[in-house]
């Protein structure tokens, strides 16, 4: 005599409910973002600049926006919007880096 074991392939899967707390942005202005040259943090209100170079925050040490082709863009309701670097990566010898406040550069990439 001969057994033969037989597998059950209609198995039921359990189904797992989760529950998902849904996520609380009341807190969303209290973020805090680290300066890239002084190190210290501060407010997303403080912040001036995203550096497009280093991709780091800065509130401080901020060369201005690139005026270079490479890095200026239109945007979709017409105005034009450029690239803004820190003081680290734009060349300081370059005589339109030199003044500091003008709020205008040109970066390394649209220098050459």
């Amino acid at each position: 005599m001969c057994y033969t074991k037989t597998k059950n392939t209609n198995k039921q899967k359990k189904k797992i409910n989760k529950i998902y707390p849904i996520p609380d942005f009341s807190n969303i202005s209290t973020e805090v973002y680290k300066c890239g040259h002084c190190n210290q943090y501060y407010g997303s209100n403080k912040i001036k600049i995203y550096c497009d170079g280093c991709e780091q925050f800065f509130h401080c040490h901020i060369a201005g926006s690139c005026i270079g082709l490479n890095c200026t863009q239109t945007l979709h309701n017409g105005k034009t919007h450029s690239s803004r670097y820190c003081l680290n990566c734009v060349n300081t010898d370059n005589q339109l880096n030199s003044d500091l406040k003008s709020n205008i550069c040109i970066c390394k990439k649209c220098e050459l």
